[in-house]
């Protein structure tokens, strides 16, 4: 059975845009992440060996969005998606990076 699991509002300091100033000052992102993943064995078990820890998948986004600054945050939101994909076996990945404090 195909499950859906949603991380909502991870939020999370870093220096990633392509302008000059906001590579110095930084600025706060907010990302959201749903999964879609097969739990079939986990749902008819109970049993919590057979799921995929939650916090597994928070210290894979943390990771990746503070591994390096990137200049833009739809190559960063694929970074994030790709290696939840490839770590996990993911049905699909949908990565939502926010910008609470665009400088228009």
């Amino acid at each position: 059975m195909e499950t859906e699991i949603h991380l909502n509002n991870i939020q999370l300091y870093r220096y990633h845009d392509v302008d000059s100033t906001e590579k110095i000052t930084g600025q706060q992102f907010e990302n959201n992440i749903e999964v879609h993943k097969d739990l079939t064995a986990a749902i008819k078990t109970d049993n919590v060996d057979e799921t995929t820890d939650y916090s597994a998948f928070y210290d894979k986004v943390v990771n990746v969005f503070l591994s390096k600054g990137y200049n833009l945050i739809e190559s960063l939101a694929n970074k994030i998606a790709s290696t939840l994909n490839d770590d996990f076996c993911l049905f699909s990945c949908k990565v939502i990076i926010c910008k609470p404090y665009v400088p228009i």
